[in-house]
């Protein structure tokens, strides 16, 4: 296992964020101390199988797979089997050290595994540190111990659809490796997750839009994302749309009231609010050059400000969250 001297290894996944851009972090097991690890960027989905809920991790295909390598060289005096492949790694070259990295990419679908070739790896970043207690650099005292870290970025360009193991090898016994999937963004399992990476990194409003008013199409009760909509509509969409999406949220709100059974106090506490909401919406759009409206996501209320001192003009709260 890896030493305590530096930061865990994530054997396991970590919970996942929204989503997206995170990493896998891919840990070896080296007979000696130093190590090999691999962090390649995903998305996570949660999904339902046989009554069992379960979280799946890929890239998609229109995405490139791209690894971030750390050699971390370091030995440990009581341990004398940590000297294994010392004197060999601390000769690398600072420039040339990834050249030394033998990759191999297997394929497993439906219980065949198949070696896939991969392109020549493209170095994106690379560079060479020594860390330890007497680092000259603050930065590099993140080591208990004497230890030369390499680092690069290795760009392998796109996959096609199907489940892979990425391993990587520097020397016998110093190894990382870790399964992923690659999907294609239309399976209805990772639909939304993919629409949702999409909309992050849309360049335009009329794209975000988009794409976003198919993931609320696919998941008409989440409430959350026709609000994420109206806020872009805010600035950049017109008063006819954006009064089209509070319409939205007061039909899921009914809806919700009906299904559930809710106390009338309550569904009628939202639709005051989406009320007085529309209501100021007229007046804002006639000033939007010179105001600016947004919301305040810890206590659900929106602000109108000035444009130019940035005194808050109005205020338009709600009592449901």
């Amino acid at each position: 296992m890896r030493s305590a001297l530096f930061a865990p290894c994530l054997r396991g996944l970590p919970p996942a964020a929204v989503s997206l851009a995170l990493a896998l972090t891919l840990c070896a097991s080296p007979v000696g101390a130093s190590t090999l690890t691999i962090k390649v960027p995903y998305h996570s989905s949660v999904f339902e199988e046989r009554g069992e809920r379960n979280l799946g991790y890929a890239l998609f295909t229109d995405e490139r797979l791209v690894a971030d390598v750390q050699l971390d060289v370091y030995r440990l005096p009581q341990q004398r089997s940590s000297s294994a492949h010392y004197e060999e790694l601390m000769k690398l070259s600072a420039d040339a050290w990834h050249e030394r990295l033998a990759w191999v990419l297997v394929r497993s679908d439906n219980g065949v595994r198949e070696q896939v070739e991969l392109p020549a790896p493209r170095v994106v970043r690379n560079r060479m540190r020594d860390r330890g207690p007497n680092a000259p650099l603050p930065m590099n005292c993140d080591a208990s111990t004497e230890c030369r870290t390499f680092e690069a970025t290795i760009d392998f360009g796109p996959l096609p659809a199907g489940s892979y193991v990425l391993s990587a090898t520097i020397a016998e016994g110093v190894a990382s490796e870790f399964a992923f999937d690659v999907r294609t963004g239309q399976e209805p399992r990772w639909r939304d997750v993919y629409l949702e990476n999409k909309a992050i990194h849309a360049k335009t409003y009329d794209e975000y839009r988009t794409l976003t008013l198919e993931r609320i199409r696919l998941a008409p009760e989440k409430v959350s994302l026709v609000w994420d909509l109206i806020d872009r509509s805010l600035q950049h969409g017109t008063l006819e749309k954006t009064r089209s999406y509070v319409a939205m949220v007061r039909s899921t709100v009914e809806r919700r009231g009906q299904a559930s059974g809710a106390k009338k106090i309550d569904t009628g506490r939202s639709i005051e609010f989406l009320r007085k909401f529309d209501e100021e919406l007229g007046d804002y759009f006639a000033h939007r050059t010179e105001w600016s409206m947004s919301r305040d996501v810890k206590e659900f209320k929106y602000m109108i400000r000035s444009r130019r001192t940035g005194e808050v003009l109005r205020e338009i709260r709600s009592d449901e969250r």
